[in-house]
């Protein structure tokens, strides 16, 4: 079982459909309405081919016969020495449990993921100023024209300012080139 909220659920299940992993079911905590609406903002920021591969996760998903439940989250996982099943229990706007939605998934392994913020772990152990972005709700390394922070010599791109992937790491570049002096950049993984 898949659950937890994000786009990369469907990245990984199509990922794991692939390989011959049975999935029982996907657990996503966002309700119909969350997802339109940040599709929007999704769509204005991705290319034609990373929508058509979403739309083609999804097609996969329901080839396998896979269940989604949207608006829903993992309130229990049972089992003595491994995972044997998990409850799943419908949610409100707030993601607060509706009582008498509960339902029981036979299971044999749990991967639970909510949503994805910038790694700026290296930024802030540079000391490196950050800003937090309340629209998005995460904190973010403060740059300058050139992708260089507050910190002289110490770049950022990629994953440690936004998630978008390694391509928009390589597209970020803005012809910056590190010189000798430059402590690392970041690069996603």
């Amino acid at each position: 079982m898949l659950a937890g909220s994000g786009p990369l659920q469907l990245v990984l299940a199509n990922h794991l459909i692939n390989a011959g992993a049975g999935l029982s079911a996907i657990v996503n905590a966002a309700s119909v309405n969350d997802i339109a609406a940040s599709a929007f903002q999704l769509f204005a920021s991705v290319d034609y081919l990373k929508i058509r591969s979403g739309f083609d996760y999804l097609w996969n998903i329901k080839r396998h016969g896979i269940p989604i439940y949207r608006s829903h989250v993992i309130s229990k996982v049972y089992g003595s020495s491994e995972v044997e099943k998990a409850e799943i229990v419908k949610v409100d706007r707030s993601w607060k449990p509706i009582r008498g939605t509960e339902k029981e998934i036979s299971v044999d392994s749990v991967a639970y993921g909510l949503g994805l913020i910038p790694c700026t772990e290296l930024t802030r152990l540079c000391g490196c100023k950050h800003i937090y972005d309340e629209r998005l709700g995460y904190w973010r390394v403060e740059l300058n024209e050139r992708m260089e922070t507050s910190v002289a010599g110490v770049f950022a791109a990629g994953d440690g300012l936004t998630i978008k992937g390694y391509a928009a790491a390589i597209e970020e570049d803005h012809g910056c080139h590190i010189s000798a002096e430059a402590r690392y950049i970041q690069y996603p993984v």
